[in-house]
């Protein structure tokens, strides 16, 4: 287990990063049911993202959604990628890119 410095003051342990390889482990895509938004998560729509998300070499990964006319470029942060459910929710993998 890595332990990760906050701060000078604070210190945290935390399992699902591994800072050697560059990867977040179980980053939280989706629950089942309703979200903030409004929008209902069912299982064959969880089973479907997971499925594309599993399909090539990753889903690229940003600091926030591309927009029409809206320069991107130095926001690309990795690829998401070993999507499966668990316990109702859809959880993938973030592999950093390296700097």
């Amino acid at each position: 287990m890595e332990e990760i410095i906050l701060s000078n003051a604070h210190q945290a342990e935390v399992s699902n990063i591994d800072l050697e390889s560059g990867i977040i482990y179980s980053v939280k895509e989706a629950d089942y049911g309703l979200n903030k938004n409004g929008y209902f998560f069912t299982e064959e729509l969880l089973n479907s993202l997971m499925t594309q998300g599993n399909a090539g070499d990753g889903v690229k990964s940003r600091f926030g959604h591309p927009m029409a006319g809206v320069e991107s470029l130095g926001t690309f942060i990795g690829r998401k990628k070993n999507f499966r459910i668990e316990n109702g929710a859809l959880y993938s993998d973030l592999h950093l890119d390296p700097l």
